[in-house]
């Protein structure tokens, strides 16, 4: 496992402060390696290696980690400990499968509901200006960002929870991608195209250009999948 930075304490956001604590900082740390591909599918986390590294407490790491199981970010086997979970090209497509079923029919609702897109438009232009060299797990955060926008501007209280919960594990199956840099210069594109389609209302239109995203979305991390199993 490659050297691990120490999590700093940050000041919480609401001015109270207070710092986030040990536990937040170590999972927050965590996250961003997983998510960047520093810690690669099958990756052991081993309790006592990861207290050593962060100069924290055992118990903070094992809160951590305990805390990213939910998220889908790691996996707990009994009497082996937690591991990043291993992705198969089948479980690739089935995330990808539930991804559709839900933005697509967002997509066709948004448009025939004539809801407005600013809200969207603000996301991608978040998504536009991060830096060439952005840490891969934030590019991604972003590119999501625009997607969720999408779902929860249809206003579906059932549907956005639905999508909330695929969030965690579709971040960790794009993660994949991070060893395809060519992505990063085609995402503002096909993303504004989705707006373009979205602004017209044209509901067939947007369907098309979201579905042609999210099968190349599939069929990418489907092969970065495969290569990594050999």
């Amino acid at each position: 496992m490659r050297a691990a930075r120490r999590p700093r304490r940050r000041s919480q956001a609401a001015g109270d402060g207070k710092a986030i604590s040990t536990v937040d900082a170590v999972a927050s740390e965590l996250r961003r390696r997983i998510l960047d591909g520093e810690l690669p599918p099958g990756t052991h986390l081993r309790e006592v290696e990861l207290s050593e590294a962060y100069r924290v407490a055992r118990h903070c790491v094992r809160a951590a980690i305990q805390r990213l199981v939910p998220e889908g970010l790691l996996v707990h086997l009994p009497n082996r400990g937690a591991f990043v979970p291993t992705f198969t090209p089948e479980d690739a497509r089935d995330v990808h499968l539930l991804r559709r079923a839900i933005e697509l029919e967002a997509v066709r609702t948004f448009c025939e509901r004539s809801l407005p897109v600013g809200g969207i438009i603000a996301c991608v232009e978040r998504l536009a200006t991060l830096p060439v060299d952005a840490p891969w797990s934030e590019l991604v955060a972003r590119d999501l960002e625009v997607h969720e926008a999408i779902v929860t501007a249809v206003g579906s209280v059932r549907m956005r929870r639905a999508y909330r919960g695929l969030v965690s594990e579709l971040r960790l199956c794009l993660a994949f991608l991070n060893a395809m840099p060519a992505r990063r210069s085609h995402l503002r594109a096909e993303h504004e195209q989705i707006v373009q389609a979205l602004a017209a209302h044209d509901a067939d239109a947007a369907v098309a250009i979201m579905r042609a995203h999210l099968e190349l979305a599939e069929a990418n991390t489907v092969a970065a999948v495969a290569r990594l199993a050999g």
